[in-house]
């Protein structure tokens, strides 16, 4: 069996503490129907001058040459402000060959959510 995970960057306390309260629990019960560990990074993986003229999103590109990460054999980045629908969610990499890189081509918002989530979120739920 392959070696696959799960990893997020939330830097910052609001960002760190929003998605430990929120998408967390999603996750680490997703991770566990499937078997991937979890990898929540809550430093800056490049805090050259150079990157911190960046948005943080652009560091995902960095995490497969990193050292921890040649363990695994599949990896897949979740935005930190994503909760995962444990009663519809397939298995990722079911869905993605090995060898290659899958991506989200739909993205849509539900009809009902509470102004408060919205909030606090700042949602994208993707469809596909």
């Amino acid at each position: 069996m392959s070696k696959s995970a799960i990893v997020t960057l939330a830097i910052g306390d609001w960002h760190h503490n929003t998605w430990k309260q929120y998408a967390e629990p999603s996750w680490r019960e997703y991770a566990g129907r499937f078997g991937f560990d979890l990898i929540p990074l809550d430093q800056p993986l490049d805090t050259s001058e150079r990157a911190q003229r960046r948005s943080p999103a652009w560091q995902k590109l960095l995490i497969p040459n990193l050292d921890w990460a040649r363990q695994y054999d599949r990896l897949v980045w979740l935005d930190c402000d994503i909760v995962v629908n444990n009663a519809n969610a397939p298995n990722v990499f079911d869905h993605v060959p090995s060898g290659k890189i899958g991506a989200v081509s739909t993205v849509s918002e539900p009809v009902v959510m509470t102004a408060a989530r919205r909030a606090i979120m700042h949602p994208k739920f993707h469809s596909e």
